[in-house]
């Protein structure tokens, strides 16, 4: 009998810039997801064009993103054009994505 395997990679956190005076001051977590089991990528965007040089870093526990912390805030970020997109490292170099395999062996 073939292995069942299942590749657990996260999904659908959702978060929220909080930003004051054109700068990222703080990041709220409307959801903080599951599966997660590597650091993902933040991708802040801002659609007006101007705000830029923001680094952020998500933390994790309990296959959740349970902190961001802001190492740069960036300037010129809108609080009406600026969001945060998740996104999972899948199958790249030094990540941790798991990879569950059940395999049953019957006599």
């Amino acid at each position: 009998k073939k292995p069942l395997i299942s590749i657990k990679n996260g999904k659908e956190a959702q978060l929220k810039p909080i930003i004051i005076n054109g700068i990222i001051d703080s990041v709220s977590i409307q959801y903080g997801g599951y599966e997660y089991y590597s650091v993902p990528d933040l991708i802040v965007s801002d659609s007006s064009g101007s705000g830029s040089g923001v680094e952020l870093k998500s933390i994790i526990s309990n296959g959740k993103i349970t902190a961001v912390t802001v190492i740069n805030p960036g300037i010129g970020y809108s609080d009406t054009s600026t969001t945060i997109q998740v996104k999972s490292k899948f199958w790249e170099k030094g990540t941790n994505t798991r990879i569950y395999i059940k395999y049953f062996q019957y006599y």
